[in-house]
């Protein structure tokens, strides 16, 4: 499958996921989502900043949830009619393992 259309289906997800609010947004609510246990994935811009990438990516190496690059900034956030999002996290289990299928292509 080519990267727009992975692109495309994992958007949808995510559509999902923000419409039963299990989709948490930002660097500081994501940290909070993770550290809680509440996030089952978590999804960075792949233009994101590299300091904070580092800190992401130790935060889920530390509480064994997975990571993904995915589209960039602008990307995500015109895709959920927002500002430029660097970071997601979903907060449902299977919506989270319908991402990591297509993600793992």
């Amino acid at each position: 499958m080519d990267q727009g259309k992975i692109e495309e289906k994992v958007m949808t997800l995510v559509h999902f996921a923000r419409k039963a609010r299990k989709l948490v947004i930002g660097y500081d609510a994501v940290r909070r989502s993770v550290e809680s246990g509440h996030a089952f994935l978590v999804l960075i811009a792949s233009d994101l900043e590299k300091g904070r990438r580092r800190s992401v990516r130790f935060l889920c190496e530390q509480t064994k949830v997975s990571m993904y690059d995915f589209a960039q900034k602008e990307t995500i956030g015109t895709s959920l009619n927002t500002r430029d999002v660097g970071i997601l996290a979903i907060e449902d289990r299977n919506l989270a393992a319908g991402i990591r299928k297509y993600l793992d292509e």
